[in-house]
């Protein structure tokens, strides 16, 4: 059925959506009966449309909202019917593709499955929900999960914004001192027969080089940065990942936050009776760390094989030993989704503690370096003078 997207008013309120019609003329009668002043309303093709590329925080919204829809007894169609009216561009092709497989016989997590931006896990849980004759509670599960990803992304970035703002107005000071400043002493030094000494030499040189090769320089910043946004979203290669691993308490920080989403992805999973080796595979398949997807991977294997889930978890050396007691309990109890739930509560703890470690530590070591770089440029400024003045007393 066609797409249309629209601008309209009501009660002098500025509103934005999307509905599906079989002719402008449907959609503007629709859309009049619910008091809408419409000034402007545009057919869109759903297939060429650029895809839906949402953030976790986004994904939690949309799963929240249609969850809230389907618990109060709406049907799936009726639900994505509403949804669409507040949403537009991509996020609306999206959901009115979803529409169009639905009502051709799917499932919503077959629809999904073909034509979604949602994570393998997503789908997964939605699918256990389903035959379990409740899909708004996984959706709530996912939701909760993507939210807890997100405030965990957002703690990490607060924990660094400060002093990466310190450093970057330190190096933006040290580079205006070195390209502008040094340079304009440096020719009043020598004019007056002042001999530079190394540290300002140096520093001229670098000046120079600055100017003759800026545009090598700000090639190098430019792919800095985009490496940087790189490794911020979490796209980082097995060696770069491998370093960060190394790095005293920044990579236990990071080891432990990727380990207690894969640990709480599967929590859902099993809760939502997900088979334990699908739920393995599918948070292999979604763990946001190499190590990670290899570790669950053969952890997989060896259950299939017939070894105890815990032991193989433990073969695998992705889990610490206290967490392994934890589920080993759980697992003799036959009780393994809570102890997956018990103990990735307890790492985000453990996370918590150690981002506000990081962020201590940060801090002063990002300034002290940015203040020595500082100091390092005033310096080269400062010591000419003290030789001229001793030439002037000589």
């Amino acid at each position: 059925m066609p797409l249309y997207n629209y601008d309209a008013f009501i009660d002098g309120i500025p509103l934005k959506g999307s509905m599906r019609g079989s002719s402008a003329e449907e959609v503007t009668s629709s859309l009049r009966k619910k008091g809408l002043l419409i000034s402007n309303l545009t057919q869109i093709n759903a297939d060429n449309c650029s895809p839906w590329n949402p953030g976790q925080g986004s994904m939690a919204l949309y799963l929240r909202e249609l969850a809230t829809f389907i618990r109060a007894g709406h049907q799936i169609t009726d639900a994505l019917e509403a949804m669409l009216e507040s949403r537009s561009g991509s996020e609306a092709a999206m959901t009115a593709t979803l529409l169009d497989l639905i009502e051709g016989g799917l499932t919503l997590s077959q629809a999904l499955e073909r034509n979604s931006p949602f994570h393998g896990f997503i789908i997964q849980s939605i699918k256990a929900g389903e035959m379990a004759g409740n899909p708004g509670r996984s959706m709530d599960s996912c939701a909760s999960i993507l939210e807890s990803r997100e405030t965990l992304n957002r703690k990490l970035l607060s924990a660094a914004s400060y002093p990466l703002f310190i450093c970057l107005v330190a190096m933006s000071s040290a580079v205006y001192l070195t390209a502008r400043v040094i340079p304009t002493l440096s020719s009043i030094y020598e004019s007056t027969g002042v001999a530079l000494p190394p540290l300002t030499r140096f520093l001229v040189s670098v000046a120079s080089a600055d100017w003759k090769f800026w545009f090598l320089f700000i090639s190098a910043s430019a792919l800095l940065i985009t490496y940087l946004l790189k490794l911020s979203r979490g796209q980082w290669s097995e060696s770069v990942e491998k370093a960060i691993r190394r790095i005293p308490g920044l990579g236990k920080l990071v080891t432990h936050s990727r380990l207690s989403a894969a640990l709480r992805t599967m929590a859902f999973l099993t809760d939502a009776n997900v088979p334990l080796i699908e739920a393995l595979r599918v948070s292999a398949a979604t763990a946001e760390s190499h190590w990670l997807r290899e570790a669950f991977t053969s952890t997989a294997r060896r259950v299939e094989g017939g070894t105890g889930f815990v032991d193989a978890l433990r073969a695998s050396g992705a889990v610490p030993a206290e967490i392994t007691g934890i589920l080993r309990a759980g697992e003799k109890s036959r009780r393994i989704s809570e102890m997956l739930f018990r103990t990735s509560d307890l790492m985000d703890e453990q996370i918590n503690g150690l981002t506000t470690a990081f962020s201590n530590l940060l801090e002063p070591v990002m300034v002290l370096g940015a203040g020595a770089i500082v100091g390092t440029v005033v310096a080269g400024i400062i010591l000419p003078l003290f030789q001229a003045n001793s030439l002037l007393g000589n």
